[in-house]
This record gives C-alpha cells, structure tokens and sequence, in this order.
C-alpha cells in the first residue's frame, strides 16, 4: 500500500469515527419486525425526530387544497387547490415563516419559495381543517431519491450470477427484481458469512430507510464499521441520512469515490453530487457528475436535474460547470427535462458571449415549449440570433412564430422590434456578429466546447 492511501486511509477512519458515534446503538437481529402500521408510525416519528425546525401553516377552508409537490432540489413547494389561487397566496404570503418565506401563483397553481433545498413537507387533515406541515431536515430530502444500483455479485466476488449461489447473490438479484422482502431475509441470512456481512448490512439499510424505518437503517449503516469497501459505503449512507458531515471538512473525503470498485464507484459519485446539489454546492455537484459519465450513466434524471439547478443559480461558476455537464449529457436536446435543459443552457451560453449556439438549443425543442410559453419561447430564439448576427435563422423563428402565435402576441413591442431587425437585412449589408466579451477562463472552455458542437448546425 502506497503512503498516500495509507495517510487516506487513516483519514477515513479518524474522520468517520466521529460520525458512527452519533448512530443508534446497534439492536440485536434477532429482535421482532414491527407491524406495517407500527413501521408507520415509526416512520413518521423518526423523520420528526429528523427535522431541523418544522412549520405548520393552516391553509384556509375556501382555498380547497387537493394536493401538494414537494421540489426539494428546486426549493420550492406546488400547492395545487380548487378554490381560488389569489387568496390562498394570499393567505401564505401572509402566515409565512421563515422556511419558505415566498408566495406566488404560477402556471395555474400556487408556489412557495424556500430558503433552503433540504426541505420536505405533508398536507395533513385534522378535524376538518388542512394544514401544511413544512420541514427542514438535517440529512438528505427523499426525493429525488438516489437509483438502487445493482451490484454484481460475480465482480465484487459476493457469489454467482443470478439466480444467485449465496444468500447474498441471491439476495442481490431478488432486490434488482423488486422482491424486497425476499431480499431482506437473504440479507439476514448474509450476515452470517464475514465475507458478505458488510455488503448485506448496507443493504438492510437501503431496505429500512426505502420503508421510511431511518432509526433502523442507521443500524446496519453503522455495522461494516468504519474502513474497508462496506465501511466507507456505509459512512456515506450515514452522511446522507443523518446530515451530520454536510457541510463538514470530511465531506468530500467521505464521498469521494477513488478506490472503490465499479458499480460502488459511480454510485458514491452520483450519490455525492446529489448531497452537493441539496447542500447549494451545485458547481462541485455538477463538476463531479461531469468528470464521471457512469454516474450519470446510473441516473439520467438525477444527473439532468442537477444540470438544470447549476445553469438556473446565480452564481457563475456553476453556472459555467452546468454548461459542462449539459453538453456532457447523451441526448440532451430529448427525453425528461429537454425544454428546461435547453432554456437555461441557452442564458448561460448568451451571457458569456456564445448567443448563437443558445439561440440553437432553444430552436432544437421548439416543439416541447409548453403552450403557455410557446411565445416567449421563440420570442427568445429570435432574439438570440438577432444578437449573433444571424438574421437568416431569426428569420425563419419569426416564420413560426407567425404560423403558430395569434396576431395579438405578435403586434407586441419586443416582436416588433424583431420584425423590424429581420426586415432591414434587405435594406442593410449584413454586419458582422458582435464579438465576445470577456468572462471566466472556466466559461471560455465550456463555449469552445459548445461552438465545436454548434458549427454543426
């Protein structure tokens, strides 16, 4: 072993010792499962015990609340109602605490901004009045929820392929196959071989914290110990489910994936990015995510939603690592997220001086732009490639624009003012595209990157 992974090693365990220390004991295997409803109870429970301050709004009556969308990492909560959308804005805006101090009604619902991206929330009915409990939780929010990554048993030397040789193989491949409770008692069963306990302990963890039993899961997280393969995964696990090395110096080290075997490497990777991304650390989430293609590889979703975040923050850094990891992306201009990846790459890509390859991205998913935004939509690809000297494509949006949007929107004074640009390139020699302004080293490698992509179209 070399100095360096001796000195890491070290690290690893002074640093993670500290951690373990703030788990449950650990409680005998052998000690009985609760009921389905005592599991929910000690489910709601343990994420109570979880919060770091909790809220409770009364929502009113006249409002008829229907349901709510919890948006951690957009930090943002979508309350949808079938009353009127005014008052009960209104209403929010005026009994707001301090976790999600900001109301507004948008897109035919009301939504509360929030401080932070650590924040979970429930509508609750009690004696016929609604309530919106707000949380903000000291480890990682629910969702989005890291994959369930398949480990291959034969690679990490755990057992056969599947069906499985061993109760952990088997184990394995009954979880890949949606079998929980199959798979829990072979993991029980794994326990009893020193060679797989590890591995099957931070899976009993994965299984009880998926069923909401977080007391529980902090049990098997804490068995492999501290070092090792299983110890280091379970630190990680502990990290995400307690928050106490959120924020901390061992942070990075604790999901830092270098030394771990495959698939257990891109996991720790996407599972790091993600603690990162709620955390408001977006240009470290979205610079790990970049350099590790299988992590995204194991999430497209996850991967595609921190991209969004990072471009849509205001810092610029993260902004720049978010372009990074958009045009990293495999088929980014289709599938889940499309329409907002585009829209918030194009901004960054115009703000540090690459309009025309924004006007592009905002051109490819014309079709997926939402009714409502239709407009305003093309209005901005038009725009864009006014801005890049590009009169010829500006030409062809306004085209659409004219076959698609009612003469009203278009008798607006901003399409006027393309109009207007589009119809003097008759009466005028084209001029040259402005020339790009000066920005961060970091933004130049990102839009050579995305002109490479752009001479192309």
């Amino acid at each position: 072993m070399s100095r360096a992974m001796r000195r890491w090693g070290l690290r690893a365990v002074v640093g993670s010792l500290s951690l373990l220390a703030l788990l449950p004991a650990t409680t005998s295997l052998a000690s009985p499962r609760p009921s389905g409803a005592e599991a929910r109870k000690q489910g709601a429970s343990a994420r109570l015990a979880q919060a770091a301050s909790w809220e409770r709004i009364h929502l009113p009556d006249a409002s008829r609340v229907s349901g709510i969308e919890v948006d951690a990492l957009g930090a943002r909560i979508v309350v949808d109602a079938k009353g009127p959308l005014a008052p009960l804005s209104a209403a929010l805006e005026a009994r707001r605490g301090s976790l999600c101090p900001e109301s507004a009604v948008e897109g035919g619902r009301v939504v509360l901004r929030c401080r932070s991206r650590r924040i979970d929330a429930a509508l609750v009915r009690s004696r016929g009045a609604s309530f919106l409990d707000l949380r903000e939780v000291r480890g990682l929010p629910p969702d989005p929820a890291p994959p369930r990554v398949f480990w291959d048993p034969v690679p990490l030397g755990l057992g056969g392929a599947c069906p499985g040789d061993s109760p952990f193989s088997q184990g394995e491949c009954a979880l890949a196959a949606g079998r929980d409770e199959e798979a829990s008692s072979r993991f029980r069963e794994a326990l009893e071989d020193p060679s797989a306990a590890g591995a099957a302990s931070i899976r009993l963890g994965d299984l009880a914290a998926a069923k909401g039993a977080l007391a529980e899961a902090g049990e098997h997280y804490r068995r492999p110990g501290a070092i090792g393969i299983w110890g280091r995964i379970g630190v990680a696990r502990s990290c995400e489910l307690l928050g106490s090395c959120l924020g901390s110096p061992d942070e990075d080290r604790i999901f830092d994936p270098v030394g771990l075997p495959e698939p257990l490497r891109s996991e720790v990777a996407l599972r790091g990015a993600r603690a990162f991304a709620f955390e408001d650390r977006l240009e470290a989430a979205a610079r790990l995510l970049e350099s590790d293609e299988r992590a995204c590889a194991l999430d497209r979703g996850l991967c595609r939603r921190i991209a969004v975040e990072a471009m849509r923050t205001a810092n610029a850094d993260a902004r720049t690592a978010g372009l990074l990891l958009f045009l990293a992306l495999p088929d980014r201009t289709s599938g889940a997220l499309a329409f907002e990846l585009a829209t918030a790459a194009a901004e960054v890509a115009a703000e540090a001086g690459a309009p025309r390859f924004g006007a592009s991205s905002l051109a490819v998913v014309a079709d997926a732009a939402p009714r409502s935004l239709l407009g305003a939509h093309l209005l901005r690809t038009a725009q864009l490639y006014l801005q890049a000297g590009d009169r010829v494509r500006a030409s062809v949006i306004l085209e659409f624009a004219d076959e698609r949007l009612g003469k009203k929107v278009l008798a607006s004074r901003p399409w006027a003012q393309v109009r207007a640009s589009v119809e003097s390139a008759e009466a005028s020699p084209e001029t040259p595209p402005p020339p790009e302004k000066p920005d961060l080293e970091a933004a130049r490698q990102a839009l050579e990157r995305a002109k490479e992509i752009e001479t192309g179209t």
